[in-house]
């Protein structure tokens, strides 16, 4: 295989781990959350996902490890947010899609 074709590889599995991240209602709603709300503690997302706080910390650890979710140290508590404009316009996007699709 050549350089090209190795580099190509290389790109289409990350790409396909960073598409399966998307592909959990509970992630989906942690990052919808995220975007509507922004800046937001565990709680706050645990009451807006409606998943228990182990459920949600696990995702987030998730979400974190593969750069959708940052999170920054308040005093004693842990904020999170989208990392940045991208997952947002993912998130508008695949929505616009889905709806776009029930409408046809």
């Amino acid at each position: 295989m050549d350089s090209k074709k190795a580099l190509q590889t290389s790109l289409m599995l990350d790409m396909s781990g960073f598409f399966k991240v998307f592909g959990d209602p509970t992630r989906l709603s942690i990052l919808q959350c995220l975007k509507d709300r922004g800046l937001s503690d565990v709680t706050t997302i645990v009451e807006a996902v409606g998943a228990s706080q182990s459920t949600v910390s696990q995702h987030l650890k998730l979400l974190k490890i593969n750069r959708l979710v940052k999170a920054t140290r308040d005093g004693a508590h842990m904020l999170y947010s989208l990392s940045d404009d991208h997952i947002a316009s993912i998130l508008m996007l695949g929505r616009e899609h889905v709806l776009e699709k029930e409408e046809k």
